[in-house]
């Protein structure tokens, strides 16, 4: 099973809904995302927003990603996941790297966009 594809994809959505005042995800948070409001999520628009999470809940601007910060948007499984290197922290590289194996798992076709 694709853990990941929960990581980052419900990750992201999950911190623009946090920010957006909203309990649950909607059309509103997917609109967010897609910019160009073309109904499909390019690879571009997922980096972007996926760089918009990390800052958002990089809460202490450190430049990683503590437990804590993270605990209300993932398990500790999808932390340790994430965390590749052990050292109890999610790097920007670590996410981004999540992030980009997310959205090639979730690129079914391989057409570089998620519709």
């Amino acid at each position: 099973m694709k853990t990941g594809i929960i990581f980052g994809f419900a990750l992201a959505l999950t911190a623009s809904a946090a920010l957006s005042q909203e309990s649950a995800f909607g059309e509103a948070q997917l609109d967010a995302v897609d910019k160009n409001d073309d109904d499909v999520l390019s690879k571009a628009e997922y980096n972007a927003f996926s760089e918009f999470a990390f800052q958002t809940m990089d809460t202490d601007k450190s430049g990683a990603l503590s437990r804590a910060e993270t605990e209300a948007y993932m398990s500790g499984d999808l932390f340790r996941q994430a965390d590749e290197n052990g050292d109890s922290a999610i790097s920007a590289s670590e996410f981004s790297a999540q992030m980009a194996e997310d959205f090639k798992a979730a690129d079914r076709d391989g057409d570089g966009a998620l519709d």
